[in-house]
């Protein structure tokens, strides 16, 4: 990421952080419950290592092109591309 966007993108991170540290354990516990230790135990497993692993690979794709476009911007002096509220609220899904 940008330097110029830097602090958006840890801030994000944050909020994702501690949104996990609160819902998780409540999460855990409703599947404890409807499922049983043993289950919820393998559904959360399985489903954070097909989650983390499909996020990785994502990532994976598009590293070098992100990595290529920033350091070029950097050379040029360009900084940051400058995007607006309503240019990053179309981007998310309905």
């Amino acid at each position: 990421n940008h330097p110029e966007t830097r602090g958006t993108a840890l801030a994000v991170f944050n909020l994702c952080d501690d949104l996990g540290r609160g819902f998780g354990p409540f999460l855990v516990a409703i599947l404890i419950l409807s499922q049983g230790r043993e289950q919820a135990f393998s559904m959360t497993i399985t489903f954070g290592w097909v989650l983390c692993g499909t996020g990785l690979a994502s990532i994976a794709c598009f590293l070098q092109d992100d990595e290529e476009a920033v350091q070029s911007r950097l050379k040029d002096g360009s900084g940051a591309p400058k995007l607006t509220l309503c240019q990053l609220t179309c981007c998310l899904p309905p």
